[in-house]
């Protein structure tokens, strides 16, 4: 029996052709889990030297049918931001975009009562911890009257406050509290850069975790726009979402490592209905690389496959694909080197100044808040001990802390 074309010990014969393509390979324009299937070449490819999308001062004349139609779709996209985004801040023009604060009148823990009744141990700090927790407002603790009157009557606010749980026992029992955020009152101005800069340690992570709700205050409220988000539902928050987005000091840990680049970029587009197919949102994800300097390649690759830069990178392009208002960059350069940071610090300045983002930037480099700040504030223990215009903050400070703080910032002395 002869042997069959293409199979068999013998050689391959004419008629079973090449082998197909491995489908999903990395730097390919092929999607995982398509064989045979190639991606025609991007038109923003071919236009980069002149053409960047989200602003582009290029005219339709040096534009294939291709790109003007892209053009005209990241266009609009933007627009429909900036009619909801008008819809919304009309009426609260004045407001600033993120406030912290307090809820007035209702009397907050003091630390030196929190030191007291949350950080006790036994019952009676059991006791006083479910009693904060069970509260139907923010967190009230076990105080005497004649504690409680002068507070009710100035209406005091003790600021944002988020304690986590300490548990002990084989049940369990909760015998504690860590406060992490005790008093938390800051204001971000819209369309500036507030640097918040403290030793490690001193809670700047949750805090700027509380403000996104992605953990929740024990006490205290998060206005944005005029709109108090501590108290919304899942369901009634999921709108706000899209408008406060988190660049990650690690980024790697904050990817998932089953989906490609691709698959990153385009899910909050479709959670968000942004995009009206999967082509369009792929064509939107493909600019915001083009926009963070890297190639439409790399949307089929996996985050292992980069190195620490580029993957900061794609994070920043993950939280600019939904057009926010507010960025929050924890700690973005801390784990790269030199010129690696400066192109980072260029590109977030860039988007600051062409999209009139509002920036939360933490950092521990005094240099770089300088550098890059609108406001500075100071964090110790969990709390906001200096802020105001970073010049102010840099050349004049007033607190104790602060001057310590500026004072462990190597300097280099020049000359003989």
């Amino acid at each position: 029996m002869p042997p069959v074309a293409g199979r068999g010990p013998g050689p391959r014969t004419a008629a079973a052709g090449p082998a197909p393509p491995r489908a999903g390979r990395a730097g390919s324009d092929q999607a995982p889990g398509r064989s045979g299937a190639s991606r025609p070449p991007s038109p923003l490819r071919t236009a980069r030297a002149t053409f960047t999308a989200y602003g582009s001062s290029m005219t339709n004349a040096v534009m294939t049918p291709k790109e003007q139609d892209i053009h005209r779709l990241l266009t609009r996209q933007r627009a429909a931001t900036a009619v909801e985004r008008g819809r919304r801040t009309s009426a609260t023009s004045e407001c600033p975009l993120i406030k912290l604060q307090g809820s007035a009148g209702i009397s907050h823990q003091g630390p030196s009562r929190g030191a007291r009744g949350c950080k006790a141990r036994g019952r009676a700090g059991a006791q006083a911890y479910r009693a904060v927790r069970r509260a139907p407002g923010p967190s009230v603790t076990q105080q005497t009257r004649a504690d409680r009157a002068p507070q009710q009557e100035s209406g005091e606010k003790c600021g944002l406050e988020v304690h986590f749980p300490i548990r002990k026992g084989v049940l369990r029992h909760t015998v504690g509290a860590v406060k992490a955020l005790d008093g938390i009152d800051l204001t971000i101005p819209r369309g500036q850069i507030l640097a918040l800069v403290g030793e490690s340690g001193c809670d700047k992570t949750p805090l700027s975790r509380a403000m996104l709700r992605l953990v929740e205050p024990t006490a205290g409220q998060v206005l944005f726009d005029g709109t108090e988000l501590t108290g919304l539902k899942p369901r009634n928050l999921r709108r706000f979402r899209r408008h406060l987005e988190i660049a990650f000091q690690d980024p790697m840990s904050s990817f998932n490592p089953r989906l490609t680049v691709a698959g990153t970029l385009t899910e909050p587009m479709q959670v968000h209905g942004i995009g009206a197919d999967r082509d369009e949102r792929l064509e939107l994800a493909a600019a915001t690389l083009a926009q963070v300097q890297l190639e439409r390649d790399y949307l089929w690759r996996y985050p292992h496959e980069f190195s620490g830069g580029q993957r900061q990178r794609i994070g920043i392009a993950r939280a600019l694909v939904l057009d926010p208002e507010l960025i929050v960059c924890d700690e973005v350069t801390s784990a790269l080197d030199v010129s690696v940071q400066a192109e980072i610090l260029q590109l977030l300045l860039g988007f600051q100044r062409d999209r009139g983002l509002t920036l939360l930037f933490i950092t521990h480099n005094i240099g770089v808040v300088e550098y890059v700040s609108n406001e500075m504030a100071v964090m110790r223990d969990g709390q906001i001990v200096e802020q105001g215009p970073t010049g102010q903050v840099a050349g004049n400070p007033q607190h104790a802390y602060t001057q310590k703080l500026l004072a462990a910032v190597p300097r280099v002395a020049l000359g003989g």
